[in-house]
């Protein structure tokens, strides 16, 4: 007689990242098309969300809710380990991860600094990927994405055009990498916008002056709890590479590229796309 499958069994293959949270802040599925979770006996590799991750992972099925420890072996948390839950409904595997060594989540809920939720689906269910439609007529074409920013009279900056995150420290606290990976920046018009997992975290008008150095750089808020507030700040343009550290609104501006505890500066670094 057949022994009844163990949860470890069932999880053996690869998997497709079909949601995931942090933080309350979802990845629009778009991005991660190409993420995958490969399950070999108790090892894990995880692949096409910026960068590779590898490790080996223990299942406690007898608790309610399920428990799953991970230890990374390789990449940017190699020698760490994350507490979580999950669950297993056939082909559908949820997990909820504490990515910051913290206490193990309760629930299914990215409501807490390092908390993720992820549902993954097997490979044989990964939805096809999005495909733009034909348009019939020249009129009917139109870009994805993020709508693009008006033109407008102001003069093109250098900063024009789209990035992505590299790195971003806020009051003097590292942005988790997992998030740092969906950040894009969009420039053009006199405008910048930053959007973190499909949600807008800064709108703002700007304006620079070349005749100092650093470059100095300020906002206006054009939307959000900051809306209509100015921003002093400092940047500069290495290559393909855009470093901006702003201050708080009403604060001084900074005069380097720092951000310590207490100091509610912002320092981002970004790359051309």
């Amino acid at each position: 007689m057949a022994r009844p499958q163990t949860d470890l069994h069932r999880l053996q293959g690869v998997w497709h990242i079909a949601r995931f949270d942090s933080a309350g802040t979802a990845i629009p599925a778009a991005a991660l098309n190409a993420a995958e979770i490969h399950v070999t006996g108790d090892r894990f590799l995880s692949t096409g969300m910026g960068q590779d991750y590898e490790g080996r992972f223990v299942l406690e099925a007898t608790r309610t809710p399920k428990h799953i420890d991970l230890t990374f072996t390789s990449g940017p948390q190699n020698g760490t380990r994350n507490l979580g839950i999950y669950r297993l409904d056939r082909d559908r595997w949820t997990l909820c991860l504490s990515m910051q060594g913290g206490a193990r989540p309760r629930k299914f809920a990215a409501n807490g600094d390092g908390i993720v939720l992820e549902v993954l689906v097997r490979e044989t269910l990964k939805p096809p990927s999005p495909q733009a439609p034909k348009p019939s007529s020249p009129q009917a074409s139109k870009p994805s994405g993020p709508r693009a920013l008006k033109p407008s009279s102001r003069e093109v900056s250098e900063i024009d055009g789209e990035w992505v995150m590299q790195s971003a420290v806020f009051d003097g606290k590292p942005m988790a990498q997992e998030m740092v990976q969906f950040c894009r920046r969009t420039t053009g018009g006199g405008e910048t916008k930053v959007l973190a997992g499909g949600q807008v975290m800064l709108h703002a008008s700007f304006a620079l002056d070349r005749s100092v150095t650093p470059v100095s750089i300020d906002y206006v808020n054009l939307a959000g709890a900051q809306k209509g507030k100015k921003q002093a700040g400092i940047m500069s343009l290495d290559g393909d590479v855009l470093k901006v550290c702003m201050s708080a609104p009403g604060d001084a501006r900074p005069k380097d590229f720092t951000s310590k505890p207490g100091d509610k500066r912002s320092l981002t670094v970004w790359r051309r796309s």
